[in-house]
């Protein structure tokens, strides 16, 4: 607790809300603490909803490099609840151009048999 003229007040690191303890400071109709607390909710309320925004950002670079890479089409992309089936798609097209190639070259098998 410290003790601010005559006063006791709950001791908070209040550098993390920002302007917000300002109000807190100025309104006389709540009670310091709190206010306090509830900006601390509310600050740890902003931070849950940024980690949720990066988390979708992430996602949607990971769904278009999916997309590059594999030559995936874009309306499966699209659809959230088919994950499962992206990355079979992936691993099928690298094979699928191998096995063409190596099937219609018939005068030289050893080439494919090589690489």
């Amino acid at each position: 607790m410290v003790t601010r003229n005559n006063i006791q007040r709950p001791k908070f690191n209040l550098q993390k809300l920002g302007r917000v303890r300002k109000q807190a400071l100025k309104s006389n109709s709540t009670s310091y603490k709190s206010v306090v607390s509830t900006n601390i909710q509310h600050v740890r309320r902003i931070s849950k909803k940024k980690a949720q925004q990066k988390q979708k950002v992430l996602k949607h670079v990971m769904e278009s490099a999916l997309v590059k890479a594999g030559g995936v089409r874009e309306a499966t992309m699209k659809e959230a609840p088919v994950e499962k089936e992206e990355p079979v798609v992936v691993k099928a097209v690298p094979s699928g151009p191998g096995t063409t190639l190596g099937a219609p070259s018939g005068k030289t098998p050893s080439i494919g048999s090589c690489s």
